[in-house]
């Protein structure tokens, strides 16, 4: 390990390089916070807008326990799972169903209609988070 030091001495441009990260580090850890926030909102948003999705609808397995928004956490790690790219246009088209009787898992009383996605929200929702997850978050 010593020997990296001793070579980060000897080399200038090295030197720039690290003193330059080292310089950075406060404004990667504003960007950071910033993203999480994001990541936050967009699971409270998905938790509010889809939280009464019926998985069933989905004979697949795309939708099941880790991959819903019942809880906040199961949105956190939803939104982690569509940020990869993994079945996140299938998780849209559940959110998007717009037949409350199939696409609620609760269609009685106040709940029918509520928490149950729709054509519009489940599409804006999922293609804006497709748009800043993958174009921005993946490509920091």
């Amino acid at each position: 390990i010593c020997r990296v030091f001793r070579l980060v001495r000897r080399l200038k441009g090295l030197k720039q390089m690290i003193e330059t990260l080292i310089i950075s580090l406060p404004s990667l850890g504003n960007i950071a916070a910033l993203i999480v926030l994001i990541i936050v909102i967009f699971a409270v948003l998905g938790n509010t807008f889809f939280y009464n999705v019926n998985q069933e609808q989905d004979f697949y397995g795309r939708m099941g326990d880790h991959a819903n928004y019942f809880h906040l956490d199961n949105a956190l790690w939803a939104l982690h799972r569509q940020t990869t790219g993994e079945a996140w246009n299938e998780i849209m088209y559940y959110c998007s169903n717009d037949d409350n009787y199939r696409s609620c898992d609760k269609c009685y009383g106040e709940y029918l209609g509520d928490g149950c996605g729709g054509a519009f929200t489940g599409i804006v929702y999922h293609v804006l988070w497709q748009l800043f997850g993958t174009y921005v978050m993946m490509q920091l």
